[in-house]
Order: C-alpha cells, then sequence, then structure tokens
C-alpha cells in the first residue's frame, strides 16, 4: 500500500491487485476489460476503482457546487494515483495516449473457485524471488494453445468455448493433466461468472508475460521480428516433443520452470555443438533467427 496524505489524515492506495479484497478485484478486472476494449474511458475507470476501494461516492444532495467541485477534483487526483492495473503512457510526437495493462498478479487472485456447492482449488503460481508454481509443461502448453486461440478467433461461441477449456486447465478437477481434460470439467466452466472468466484469463496472460519478459527465458523469445506473446506458441509442442525425444524428460509431468530452463539447455547444447562442428556465429544466427548478441551469451 502507498499511503498518500490528505489535509486530514492520508489514504492507503493499493500498489499491487495482491492488496485488493477478492470482490474489489473482481470490480476493478471488469473495469480494466472495459478500457481495454475501449468500451470506457480510463479516467471514469480509475474513478470507479477508486470508489470501490475506499467504499465512497460523492453525495449528490450537496448544493454548494464550489465544495462538490472541490471534492469531485480531490477524488480525480487520488484516482490517478491508482497504477495497480494500468498506467497511461504518451506515445512519442503524438497526441495518442497508450494504455498499458498492469498483469502482475504476485498469487493467484482467486485461489479457490466456488460453483454451485463445490469448490476448485485453482494453480499455484507465486512470485517472489524465484516463482512457485505447480502448473506442469504440457498444462502451460494446452493452455496456451488456447490463450492464443482467444485472442486469434472472431467467433464469439468459439472464444468462449476456448476460455471455458483454459479456465478448465488451470481450475482442475483431477490432478492429472489428461484425466482431466477428459473429466467434464469444461461443463463447470460453463457456469463461471463472465468477470470470473476474465480474471482467469489475465491471470494467466500475467504468467505469460513473465516468462517472455523473464532476464533468462525471454532469450529463448528473442529473435525474429514477432511479439514475444506469439512466438511463445510457434511450435511449443514440437520443442516438448524434440526435448523429450533428446532425453531432457517428459513434458506430462515436468515442472513448468524445469521445461523452460531445459529449453535453455538444448539451446546451449545445440549452439556449442554448431561452435564445435566449425559453424560460424553469423550462419548460426542467420539459420535460426537467434540474434548474435544472444547465442554469445548461450554459448
Amino acid at each position: 500500500m502507498k499511503t498518500i496524505p490528505l489535509n486530514k489524515g492520508s489514504i492507503n492506495l493499493p500498489e499491487y491487485w495482491d492488496e485488493l479484497t477478492p470482490k474489489q478485484v473482481l470490480i476493478c478486472i471488469g473495469l480494466l476489460h472495459r478500457v481495454l476494449s475501449m468500451e470506457m474511458d480510463p479516467g471514469w475507470a480509475r474513478l470507479e476503482m477508486l470508489f470501490a476501494i475506499i467504499r465512497y461516492k460523492p453525495d449528490k444532495s450537496i448544493k454548494d457546487e464550489s465544495v462538490r467541485e472541490n471534492i469531485n477534483f480531490n477524488l480525480i487526483r487520488l484516482s490517478e494515483q491508482l497504477t495497480f492495473a494500468f498506467t497511461i503512457e504518451q506515445v512519442d510526437n503524438e497526441t495518442v495516449k497508450r494504455i498499458v495493462p498492469h498483469f502482475n498478479f504476485r498469487r493467484n487472485p482467486m485461489p479457490l473457485l466456488k460453483i454451485g456447492k463445490k469448490k476448485y482449488a485453482g494453480k499455484i503460481f507465486n512470485m517472489d524471488i524465484t516463482v512457485k508454481t505447480d502448473i506442469v509443461a504440457k498444462e502451460f502448453i494446452d493452455a496456451f494453445d488456447l490463450y492464443t486461440a482467444i485472442n486469434k478467433l472472431e467467433d464469439p461461441s468459439s472464444r468462449e468455448e476456448c476460455l471455458n477449456q483454459l479456465c478448465a486447465i488451470l481450475y482442475p478437477s483431477h490432478p492429472e493433466h489428461q484425466k482431466n481434460l477428459v473429466s467434464g470439467q469444461i461443463e463447470q466452466m460453463r457456469m463461471i461468472e463472465p468477470v470470473k472468466k476474465l480474471l482467469i484469463f489475465y491471470w494467466f496472460t500475467g504468467i505469460i508475460r513473465f516468462y517472455t519478459e523473464h532476464p533468462v527465458y525471454s532469450l529463448l523469445f528473442s529473435g525474429g521480428k514477432e511479439k514475444s506473446e506469439d512466438k511463445i506458441g510457434l511450435g511449443m509442442n514440437a520443442t516438448a516433443l524434440h526435448l523429450t525425444k533428446q532425453g531432457y524428460g517428459s513434458m506430462d509431468n515436468m515442472p513448468l520452470n524445469d521445461y523452460f530452463d531445459a529449453q535453455i539447455q538444448s539451446l546451449k547444447d545445440t549452439i556449442s555443438k554448431a561452435l564445435a562442428d566449425g559453424v560460424k556465429i553469423a550462419e548460426i544466427a542467420n539459420q535460426t533467427g537467434i540474434s548474435i548478441s544472444t547465442i554469445e551469451k548461450l554459448s
């Protein structure tokens, strides 16, 4: 929390999603989605977030116009201090402002999902000094395929079904991934409130960004012109099969961090072998699309 001094006393405002109550998280994720969908002005969205957090809205019955304007001005200034959900950046040499969403959830924002009388535990992804997660490689791979489809499909019903399946992976009914996929858990996910599905989607977005922006793992996605969130999905199942065949382990039960570590090690081994065979770094870069600087870091 950050403390904002007021004329009388002070007020605490959240700096991270984790500092909100579960109800506040759902309200704010719904508002963020409306901003990203260009359905709501970001300034109004921040005000609504502020009202949800401080549990206050200006009294419309105040007749003194100067008092009312002063209250509104102070609320707007306070709302500008809320940056946990998104920030507004000015694009260089343009009047356009860019909305930068923040999906850096340090914990699963909804650890338990209640549907009817049943509760389902969500997957763990805790970001401290190191990441602690119970997500395995195959769960991540399959979830990312669905994530990619959600972003590319135009048909709303198809996107919704992909989102339901994504939720079923991240809130499983069976501990074994393959059994969970055929357990009918997707039927349960169809009954979730839309805003909770949005929260799950944006939480997984944050997990993806963690790996694509990681100081080491980002090396796997640094080549070429594609956006890292697109690149991470290219050949992911093929990469998993290759790692398994090369003896790095089975993806079905491999912890997620071990999966990325295996990719790094495999890349290092491939580069080392090529260099030992006399292949020049520039030629490796040309054939693989990996930058020379990245190859030098891995060799």
